[in-house]
Parts: C-alpha cells; sequence; structure tokens
C-alpha cells in the first residue's frame, strides 16, 4: 500500500465521531505520537487537524480505527465544506438507526408484557434480551473498545450497568437504559447534524472570489489576497465579500442572515456592509476595511464552530 504523508495543516475527516469525548480521546491519542503534539480534533467540525510533516497519514487511520472510528486520509478536506456533510449516507444510516431502536423497543415491550402481565417468564426474558442486544449493539462495541484502550467513558459505564441490571435479574431496568441510551444518542446526533448543516450554509455565504479594481480594470482574485485598502466591484445579486465601506454607488443590501434584519437597508457613500451580505439591485465600490479571516462573517463562524 502506498503511504502519504500528512503534511503541514492538514485536515482530515472523522466518522462516527458525535461527542466532545470522542475528539477529546483521539487528540490525546494522537499526541501521543512524535511530531503531532499541536493535533487538534474538532467534533463539531468531525475533523482532525494535524501541524505535522513527519508521520505517514496512515498513522492517524490506525490511531483512529484502533478507537473505533474510521478517518478519510485520501483527500485532506477544508473544514466545513459541502463534501464534509454527506447527505444521503447521513440520512440511510439515521433511518437504519430509527429502524434498530423501534425493533428493540418492540421487543422489549412485547417482553415486559409477557412477563409481567401474562406470566410467560421465558418468552418475555428472551425478547427483552433480543431487545437489548439489538439496541446495544454500537454501545457494547465502542465500549469494549474503550476497555481494550484502557480509556473507559459513557459506553463503558452504560454496558456495565445493563450487564449488572441482567446478572441480578433487573431485565426491566436493563432494558429501559439500553433504549434510553440508544435514543439519546441518536437525538445527540441529529442535533449535531442540523449544526453541522447550518454552519455549511453559513460557509457558502462566503464568496472565494472578489472583483478587485485595479487601473480601471476589474480583477477577478481569492480573497486572501485582497489587501485593507483595495477596492472591490459588488455587482446586483451578488454575496459581499468584504466588510467595508462604499465608495460609490447606490443599492439596497440584504444583511437578514448577518443581522437578522428582514428588510434590504439602502447604502451609499460612505456606509458600511458586511461581508456575507446580498447587493439587491445597484453596484457598489466598496473599499476594504478588514482582511480577510477577520470579517464579520468569519467571527460568526468562529464562534459557532
Amino acid at each position: 500500500m502506498k503511504n502519504t504523508a500528512a503534511s503541514e495543516r492538514d485536515t482530515y475527516t472523522v466518522h462516527g465521531m458525535d461527542c466532545p469525548s470522542c475528539a477529546l480521546k483521539i487528540q490525546d491519542e494522537l499526541r501521543k505520537i512524535a511530531g503531532y503534539e499541536k493535533t487538534e480534533v474538532d467534533y463539531f467540525s468531525a475533523t482532525i487537524k494535524t501541524q505535522s510533516n513527519t508521520v505517514e497519514a496512515e498513522v492517524i487511520r490506525d490511531k483512529v480505527e484502533a478507537l473505533g472510528f474510521s478517518v478519510d486520509i485520501t483527500l485532506p478536506k477544508e473544514e466545513f465544506s459541502s463534501t464534509n456533510i454527506e447527505t444521503e449516507s447521513q440520512e440511510s444510516g439515521y433511518r437504519a438507526e430509527i429502524i434498530r431502536i423501534s425493533i428493540s423497543t418492540l421487543l422489549i415491550i412485547t417482553g415486559i408484557i409477557l412477563r409481567s402481565y401474562f406470566k410467560f417468564e421465558l418468552p418475555g426474558v428472551v425478547l427483552m434480551l433480543a431487545g437489548m442486544v439489538i439496541g446495544g449493539t454500537l454501545f457494547a462495541g465502542r465500549a469494549i473498545t474503550s476497555l481494550k484502550n484502557r480509556s473507559l467513558d459513557m459506553n463503558f459505564l452504560m454496558f456495565i450497568a445493563v450487564i449488572g441490571g441482567i446478572a441480578i435479574g433487573e431485565f426491566v431496568e436493563s432494558s429501559v437504559i439500553v433504549i434510553l441510551f440508544a435514543l439519546a444518542e441518536l437525538l445527540e446526533k441529529l442535533s449535531l447534524d442540523r449544526s453541522r448543516r447550518a454552519i455549511t450554509s453559513l460557509v457558502a455565504m462566503k464568496p472565494d472570489v472578489a472583483l478587485l479594481l485595479r487601473n480601471d480594470e476589474e480583477i477577478e482574485v481569492p480573497l486572501t489576497a485582497l489587501a485593507i485598502g483595495d477596492n472591490v466591484l459588488i455587482k446586483p445579486g451578488k454575496l459581499i465579500p468584504v466588510d467595508g465601506t462604499v465608495l460609490s454607488g447606490i443599492s439596497s443590501v440584504n444583511q437578514a442572515a448577518i443581522t437578522g434584519e428582514s428588510i434590504p437597508i439602502s447604502k451609499t457613500n460612505g456606509d458600511p456592509v458586511l461581508s456575507g451580505s446580498i447587493n439587491v439591485d445597484g453596484t457598489l465600490i466598496v473599499r476594504v476595511d478588514k482582511a480577510s479571516g477577520d470579517t464579520t462573517i468569519d467571527k460568526i463562524i468562529k464562534l459557532v464552530s
């Protein structure tokens, strides 16, 4: 297998990481590798950000997989890029998880009814055990992995609680733990996914390029190439790429995504404009007042991530 060296500040996507403790566990493990002491793992964006070019990227994969997760090392991905949110596969995974929890709940409820109301002890216990196996498969696997790595977490505690309940004959209580924990994990994943989608939509409002005016010419340049004091041209219907001041023109600007104001605001000479706003109906020439990375939309993204 061909080895791929991890270059400085590469970012890799982690699959199955849906809680801060998971991110911390991966980060602690990777920081044990020489040259990876400054590695950062962000659970919100589900990424690993490395700062080393001395260790092969396959080392990242091996370490992460040993903890029960998977990582894409083929192509480093830009943080919060649209490819980071694998919509179809995630929705398919959620459907499978909902079906699994539903089957588990149905078996457990049926088992409780048979055991408690019809006094069918053995069939009731068998159905409850089957429901616990189906519902607890995911966190049981993670619990065993955490035990192997001597890094005990909530999955291990829930696993011990369930096993302990079964050992003393408290099948109903163990079943309830399995259902509630599986449901809580699903809700956490759904909530986190919605937040990730919201951030992805926010990033989509940030243009990659701007029209720089230089010597009466319009030059399309990346935002990182702009300097404070540069003049940019913003045409009708385009996103405003920078925080700046209007030098020429008059237009209505929709700032709803940034400030929450539902009505477009008229902008003319001397008025400030914010990156991420939409230039509605006029052409504006705007002086750049803040460098890329320090704009309003950049700060919002940093705050919520």
